[in-house]
């Protein structure tokens, strides 16, 4: 019994992950067909890119809370998402709960927007989760292109009107793959000039709301939680 698990970055092209899965199965050796069960978590339940997959494939999707997730031991732990977002894992923990007991057939990959993990369980119904079943309907996959994301023409500091406590801003770690750029809901990351001595991404802290999707697409855990105030800005 086969599960692939994903995750998806909020506005991940339905292509991108189907690919990134169709990837995955290649490397396990399994055809779509020996699928059982596409599974994420429950914070995915409702993400376009991941119902276009379910219904495309006709494969039942099952999600998970973040504490049911946390407690799967996985090869590929993020301990900054661990931190922000509640569990360590999501393609790879969703996989091994769907059909557990269970073992990893392919450990987790990624894209610029998704993650894919795919494993192999016993025989048997797998355990139940929150949304056991999904009724799909109509599934709005298309999403709108998001507006081009420049430097900032004045580099005056923003000012902190927002309610978030806290803000997520990239290190001296960050490659500048621009995976951020594209998940931010509130389109408050920015490439920072050329010549700015610090991060290749800036945070406008009065758009960011604190609610941690750059940290779950980021590929170099690049991201830290700062006051507004300590957020990298050029001078």
């Amino acid at each position: 019994m086969i599960a692939v698990g994903v995750g998806a970055s909020r506005g991940c092209p339905a292509a991108e992950l189907a690919a990134l899965v169709d990837a995955g199965l290649h490397a396990a050796g399994v055809r779509g067909a020996d699928v059982r069960v596409l599974a994420s978590a429950d914070v995915k339940a409702r993400e376009p890119a991941v119902l276009a997959l379910a219904a495309a494939r006709g494969w039942p999707l099952r999600t998970f809370a973040a504490g049911a997730l946390a407690a799967v031991d996985v090869p590929t732990p993020s301990a900054t998402v661990a931190r922000h977002v509640g569990t360590p894992s999501v393609a790879e923990a969703s996989a091994l709960l769907a059909v557990a007991p269970a073992e990893l057939l392919v450990a987790k990959q990624r894209s610029a927007h998704a993650t894919c993990a795919i494993a192999r369980g016993a025989t048997g119904r797998p355990p139940a989760s929150r949304d056991d079943s999904i009724s799909y309907g109509e599934i709005h996959s298309s999403l709108d292109a998001p507006d081009g994301l420049d430097a900032p023409d004045g580099l005056d500091a923003p000012t902190v009107t927002g309610p978030s406590a806290i803000v997520y801003a990239a290190t001296a770690d960050c490659k500048g793959c621009g995976a951020c750029l594209m998940t931010c809901p509130e389109r408050a990351l920015r490439p920072s000039p050329a010549w700015f001595d610090g991060p290749p991404l800036l945070t406008l802290v009065d758009l960011c709301t604190g609610c941690g999707e750059c940290l779950e697409v980021c590929p170099a855990d690049a991201f830290v939680a700062l006051a507004p105030e300590e957020a990298p800005w050029p001078a």
